[in-house]
C-alpha cells in the first residue's frame, strides 16, 4: 500500500531548471554532448528535451550523431526561428 508523503520530503531534482535551455533554444543547431552538456541517458534526455521544448512553446529538431545528440529549436509552427534583430 502506498503512502503519502510531503513533497519537500523527497528533494525532487528538476532537470528542466539544470540545463541551460534558454540559450540551446536560440535557433542554432547544437551538438550537446553526454557527460559533458547532460548527464542523462542520451535517450532520456531527448525525451526531456522534448518536453521542455514544448512546454515552452517551441517544436524541436533532433539527431543522434557521432559525440552526442544535435538539437534546434523551431517555432512552434515548426519553422526555424529568425535571429534577433543587430
Amino acid at each position: 500500500m502506498s503512502k503519502q508523503i510531503h513533497t519537500h520530503d523527497v528533494g525532487w531534482y528538476h532537470y528542466e531548471n539544470a540545463y541551460p535551455w534558454h540559450d540551446w533554444f536560440d535557433g542554432q543547431a547544437r551538438l550537446l554532448t553526454p557527460g559533458e552538456d547532460f548527464q542523462q541517458s542520451l535517450p532520456a534526455f531527448r525525451t526531456l528535451a522534448y518536453r521542455v521544448a514544448r512546454e515552452n512553446g517551441y517544436r524541436l529538431r533532433t539527431r543522434t550523431m557521432e559525440g552526442g545528440l544535435a538539437i534546434q529549436a523551431l517555432d512552434s509552427e515548426g519553422h526555424e526561428l529568425k535571429p534577433p534583430p543587430a
